[in-house]
């Protein structure tokens, strides 16, 4: 399996990665909550752009997310060789950045689920 690092541009000479995670340019589906105090601030769906084991790089069509918000992510995670089973990655972070490349969110926690029998059909 090939790991891949510095997906984004680099902008200037000299300028250094300071990433500790390989990320993987991974363009997965998914559901998408944010929190800011208690509230939601938003909803909707979007793409993972590229995803590591402490983050996650979203594309999200027009929507804001102010720095610091508690993001929920459902990730449709294919399961190889079976297309029809539905797997989610569910994770639990905080939104660091937004700007013309995407919506980064730090991972503080991650869980992998199927859906039972009776939301198999969603």
């Amino acid at each position: 399996m090939q790991r891949y690092v510095r997906t984004l541009p680099v902008g200037s000479p000299g300028h250094q990665d300071r990433r500790v995670a390989w990320r993987y340019p991974l363009q997965l589906d998914l559901h998408y909550r944010l929190r800011k105090k208690d509230r939601l601030v938003g909803e909707g769906s979007g793409k993972t752009v590229n995803i590591s084991n402490k983050g996650v790089l979203l594309a999200l069509s027009g929507q804001t997310c102010p720095r610091g918000a508690a993001a929920e992510l459902f990730i449709h995670w294919p399961v190889d060789h079976q297309p029809l089973i539905r797997q989610w990655l569910n994770v639990v972070g905080e939104v660091l950045r937004t700007d013309a490349q995407g919506v980064a969110v730090r991972i503080v926690r991650y869980d992998f689920s199927r859906p039972s029998h009776a939301d198999a059909s969603v």
